[in-house]
């Protein structure tokens, strides 16, 4: 399992929610032949602001000169409201705010903040993976399979992207738990278009 850098090395730096989305961004990076960026691993929202805290100020010690910072959040149920959030915690980092999601700002230190799936849509990092290979055969027994289980009223999970994307990742030959670990075996879509956005905004971040 790929694994975040320790310290600052890079002066483009990626924030993301969890391990998960580490895994799922690196694996991404490595499709696109990007290595201009650290990807630093928050360990959720509400340690956001302590750890890009930390972060920033190892970036300074270090004598680095930071070009750019980009954050990636999961919308949920509601993406006006997670980009909302993003913004109050740049702003407790004193940091510049985009004025709206994929965007970055201007000046020495550039900002953006990407919202899964697709800065609109609910939904999550698992929605832009389940997206990627959705009309794919496999896609569409995973279908038939929820459906049974709401047919027989027997789906228990909450979160539906996650059972779609955990059913798909266990049809593979060599199979994984996480949509993380399955980006890193190559499995989902990255030239989808459902990937477009996301690619973009890896592409501005890293300075191509």
């Amino acid at each position: 399992m790929a694994q975040g850098p320790r310290q600052v090395t890079k002066n483009r730096l990626l924030w993301v929610e969890g391990r998960d989305e580490q895994n799922l961004i690196e694996g991404l990076l490595k499709h696109l032949d990007i290595s201009s960026l650290d990807v630093f691993d928050i360990a959720g929202e509400t340690n956001f602001v302590a750890r890009g805290q930390a972060v920033l100020a190892q970036a300074r010690s270090m004598g680095i000169t930071l070009i750019s910072v980009g954050i990636i959040r999961d919308a949920n149920d509601n993406s006006s409201q997670a980009f909302k959030r993003a913004l109050s915690d740049l702003e407790r980092l004193n940091l510049a705010r985009p004025s709206q999601p994929s965007e970055f700002t201007q000046g020495n230190l550039s900002v953006g903040v990407f919202i899964s799936p697709d800065g609109q849509s609910p939904g999550s990092i698992e929605t832009l993976c389940w997206n990627s290979i959705e009309g794919t055969e496999q896609a569409a027994c995973v279908q038939e399979f929820i459906q049974c289980l709401r047919d027989k009223n027997a789906l228990e999970s909450s979160n539906e992207w996650k059972t779609r994307t955990h059913a798909f990742l266990a049809s593979k030959a060599d199979p994984v738990a996480r949509v993380g670990e399955g980006a890193l075996k190559g499995y989902w879509g990255f030239e989808s278009p459902a990937f477009d956005g996301l690619r973009v905004f890896l592409r501005t971040l890293a300075g191509q």
